[in-house]
């Protein structure tokens, strides 16, 4: 919404300081008053009086003063909005010894707002800020040093700014040095300490976090894989801004819907099949999907993947199908292990029962196993005895036969 300025008008002082007796005492008091009508907090909003206060208090010495003018005029929303005036105030305000308007100085340096973009520039001053202690210029220190913006790359010193900042609660420091120690990047590789800096981060509403969270909790990274913490912190991530993939946050909600028809009717063979592509294609496909390195593992895509191979293989021995078919039982048992919903064991019991339909003994194995965890012995013992000795003794399944 655009601040809409009052018309121009000359502001007698006098007048405002009998309205406000109190306010008068010190250039502090002046500029305190000065905010109130800028925002209208127990006054009639007025920008023109607003600014006029924040003038005689800048006059007077108040680097507070002469930040807001600052902040006021580099204001996208506010009409009078003028970078060059903007930089002026934070440039006088930085010269008096305010650390905040310093660093918006390298900001505009930074980003080129009325001055010539200059990173150099902008790294000198965010790092003459930080030596005194502002933790957003020891952010912006370690962000130039681990990307190399206006001084040679550094991941060292990075880390080190970044620590200096999360000493003093910036949570965008938190993220950035939570992903060097997953990463082992210039630090020892340390999950759990990857996973706190990373939690308290989220906690301090950094969207980036939030995202960062949600693949942690996919992929375990430091804690126990729990997919339905990954989709509540995707969620969150979205809601605060940060551009995360649709197909992440919906996962969970797109499987529960990939099985409910039938997928030899739901598929069918002409609309995926390909002239010249061997039918091995999609079963490495869905492999590649599964078990992406440093990645997301993007389950709804193997399961299409695997669904389709299975729907492709027409031969005699159907190595192929059994195969996908028992990939498909593998990757629901393991969403099962991690949100413990029925719903997606009763799906891997489907997939490992028409793999084992194809005649692949591992399957037999696996629905045995999972049927001894229901106490069902009676079928734990038929697939164990359907079973061949190789995949039998593979699996390492102890005898459950009684007399």
């Amino acid at each position: 919404m655009k601040i809409i300025m009052a018309k121009k008008e000359t502001i007698d002082l006098e007048v405002i300081k009998g309205m406000h007796p109190g306010c008068f005492n010190t250039p502090e008091d002046i500029a305190n008053l000065g905010c109130d009508y800028c925002i209208g907090e127990g006054v009639e909003q007025n920008y023109e009086i607003g600014i006029t206060l924040f003038e005689k208090a800048a006059e007077m010495g108040c680097v507070y003063a002469m930040t807001s003018l600052g902040y006021l005029y580099h204001d996208d929303d506010y009409e009078g909005h003028d970078d060059e005036i903007a930089f002026e105030w934070f440039v006088k305000a930085a010269t008096n010894g305010e650390l905040e308007a310093g660093f918006m100085v390298g900001v505009f340096y930074d980003n080129g707002h009325y001055v010539e973009k200059d990173e150099a520039i902008a790294f000198y001053q965010y790092k003459l800020v930080a030596y005194n202690g502002f933790a957003e210029a020891q952010f912006y220190v370690g962000v130039d040093y681990e990307y190399g913006i206006g001084v040679p790359q550094n991941y060292k010193l990075a880390v080190k700014w970044y620590q200096l900042a999360c000493k003093q609660g910036n949570a965008e420091a938190m993220n950035n040095l939570g992903m060097k120690y997953a990463r082992g990047l210039s630090v020892e590789k340390d999950e759990n300490k990857a996973f706190q800096l990373i939690m308290e981060s989220a906690l301090r509403d950094n969207p980036k976090a939030m995202n960062n969270l949600g693949y942690f909790y996919f992929d375990g990274v430091g804690c126990q894989r729990n997919t339905t913490k990954a989709m509540e912190w995707f969620q969150k991530a979205k809601e605060n801004g940060e551009d995360v993939d649709s197909c992440i946050i919906n996962i969970l909600q797109l499987l529960k819907q990939a099985d409910q028809k039938d997928p030899l009717s739901e598929y069918q063979i002409a609309e995926y099949y390909r002239k010249g592509e061997g039918l091995s294609r999609y079963i490495k496909m869905g492999d590649r999907r599964k078990n992406q390195i440093n990645r997301l593992r993007n389950y709804k895509k193997a399961v299409k993947w695997f669904i389709k191979a299975a729907i492709h293989d027409q031969s005699d021995n159907s190595v192929i199908a059994q195969a996908a078919y028992y990939k498909l039982g593998s990757i629901f048992q393991e969403i099962a292990e991690d949100c413990y919903e029925v719903c997606y064991e009763e799906k891997a019991i489907k997939y490992y029962t028409m793999a084992a339909n194809y005649g692949l003994p591992i399957a037999f194995c696996k629905l045995g196993e999972m049927y001894e965890s229901y106490g069902e012995e009676k079928k734990a013992i038929e697939y164990y005895n359907r079973a061949s000795d190789e995949a039998y003794f593979k699996y390492g399944i102890k005898t459950i036969l009684h007399s």
